[in-house]
């Protein structure tokens, strides 16, 4: 990569963190910290592209801390409905571990545009089921309208609730997200959720939403701490950066889960959450196995 690149790179996303980043004094800081470095010549030892956005990335993450800011190479960028449909669009796994217990095992919330179809199929066959489990360990995420889709089923359709709110930059009202009115809806089903550190931004907000509308128990760990919605800008042919450009507000607390994570109701080790929930289910230890 030639110098003038360097540059051109670092005005550019200089430019793009001062104008789009969802906190606009922390933006302006981000900007002003990345035109110091260059001119300190803190980025002319990175020769290879790899090094040049590792080092970036390292220097806007110690100042913001925000874990959806990154810099992609393009060519490693894979559209979602192609990506995910190994793992069935993140509906990973269903299991009935008797006529009364359900396991999900949810690792990706996709776009409705493209899964919705597999949510349905999978949700639908809930009736009869007293009691689930939605596994959300190391799901990274998502689209929000798949959080709605999934939390609608747990909530009386005769009328919506509020879930979250996301307020972008620049837009002086908020955008809400309110349970839809589904045909299919099981508002009685006791849920169990478990978490983990790995358990990321929508996946934290599906979490976060029914912990404060005291509709399911986590358990787990606390969650990762992504909080802020993110859009993708072109660096240039090679590079792109997905910058955060909002906010989640939830409606009851009036607060988010960004850095700190969600915090479980019942706080144990990854590895022991399931075996955590069977137990409160009056189910054995072994029982998990079923779940393998």
């Amino acid at each position: 990569m030639q110098e003038i690149n360097k540059q051109k790179i670092v005005d550019l996303l200089a430019r793009l963190l001062e104008e789009n980043y969802v906190f606009p004094i922390v933006g302006k800081e981000l900007s002003l910290m990345l035109r110091q470095n260059y001119d300190r010549g803190l980025y002319l030892s990175e020769d290879l592209v790899e090094g040049f956005v590792e080092k970036l990335t390292q220097d806007i993450f110690a100042l913001c801390k925000d874990k959806h800011f990154k810099i992609i190479f393009n060519d490693s960028i894979v559209p979602p409905e192609k990506r995910f449909k190994s793992i069935n669009y993140g509906f990973e796994k269903l299991v009935f571990i008797t006529n009364k217990i359900a396991y999900i095992q949810l690792s990706r919330f996709c776009s409705p545009s493209f899964a919705s179809n597999v949510a349905h199929e999978i949700l639908g066959q809930l009736k009869g089921i007293e009691h689930l489990i939605i596994d959300v360990r190391n799901n990274g995420g998502g689209h929000p309208d798949m959080v709605k889709l999934v939390t609608s089923y747990f909530f009386d359709n005769s009328e919506s609730v509020l879930l979250n709110t996301i307020r972008w930059r620049g837009d002086s009202c908020l955008e809400e997200f309110w349970t839809d009115n589904s045909s299919h809806c099981y508002p009685d089903l006791s849920l169990y959720v478990l978490t983990d550190r790995g358990t990321l931004s929508a996946a934290e907000e599906f979490s976060y939403n029914l912990q404060c509308l005291e509709r399911a128990v986590l358990i787990g760990e606390a969650t990762g701490g992504a909080a802020h919605p993110c859009r993708l800008f072109e660096l240039t042919a090679e590079l792109s950066v997905a910058i955060p450009i909002g906010e989640a507000i939830n409606p009851i607390t009036n607060k988010n889960w960004e850095q700190g994570g969600v915090i479980p109701d019942i706080n144990t080790n990854s590895d022991n959450a399931l075996k955590v929930a069977l137990k409160r289910l009056g189910l054995p230890e072994e029982a998990h196995t079923a779940i393998q």
